[in-house]
């Protein structure tokens, strides 16, 4: 039914139907629901190609499979295997972003990415940061997705490459600075001090040109990462970038 679900909404890319475990589980329930992951995979496979008479069919709709394993080496490379097997379009990596720190997240991606089929496409779901975008494509990530910008934007949370911006913040109440000068959008139009305005006063249109903003940074971030790609220069920009990045902007 998860399919048939994805196949009437008209969805590109289709998500196989799995369990994401608590990191911190115990083994066995671990590898038990692993194990559950890779037979319901098997079984959206199947629905996947069928033809069922829905407005697209299998051809039309890339189904991604997932690989689970919380923090377990091993669990993960088998996870890998199994999914993989099933040549789909694409394969994604789930179960991060669930309370782990970012050495932990990363230090799956460096056992995980290696191993992924290098032809299909590798997403990482729910993640994250700016900073957590660009460790992952550095380690072989091509794509996201993650509530962050809007849910960050609504509590009155920008980002930008020094970090996040804390919009209700005194320091702002008479800015007349955008956000983000290097990042256009709708928000760009609205000084910092306006927009700390609207945020204090729970006006709802400031946090929906925060959310504006972190949307049209994001996509300006991963133009840059694209072209630093292309132009054979992703490591220095992602080192540039480590360094640039704060916790906390410094007002």
């Amino acid at each position: 039914s998860s399919m048939q679900i994805q196949r009437f909404l008209g969805a590109d890319i289709i998500m196989a139907f799995d369990e994401c475990p608590p990191t911190d589980g115990e083994p066995q329930a671990l590898h038990d629901s692993v194990a559950r992951t890779h037979r319901w995979l098997e079984r959206c496979v199947a629905a996947w190609q069928a033809d069922d008479g829905s407005p697209r069919g299998a051809a039309q709709q890339a189904l991604y499979g997932i690989v689970q394993g919380g923090l377990d080496p091993a669990l993960r490379l088998a996870s890998v295997e199994a999914v993989a097997a099933h040549e789909l379009p694409g394969i994604a990596i789930g179960g991060l972003s669930v309370g782990e720190t970012a050495d932990e997240r990363n230090a799956v991606l460096d056992t995980v990415a290696p191993a992924l089929p290098s032809e299909r496409p590798h997403y990482l779901m729910g993640v994250g940061t700016p900073l957590d975008l660009v460790e992952a494509v550095a380690r072989g990530i091509d794509q996201f997705d993650c509530v962050l910008p809007t849910r960050m934007g609504r509590h009155g949370i920008a980002y930008t490459d020094h970090g996040p911006l804390r919009c209700k913040r005194a320091t702002l109440a008479d800015s007349t600075d955008p956000i983000d000068p290097d990042t256009p959008s709708e928000a760009s139009r609205h000084s910092r001090g306006y927009i700390r305005h609207l945020l204090k006063c729970d006006e709802p249109l400031g946090g929906i040109l925060v959310s504006l903003h972190n949307l049209a940074y994001y996509q300006r971030l991963m133009q840059r990462i694209r072209a630093a790609i292309c132009e054979g220069r992703f490591a220095a920009f992602a080192e540039a970038f480590r360094a640039s990045y704060q916790d906390d902007v410094a007002q």
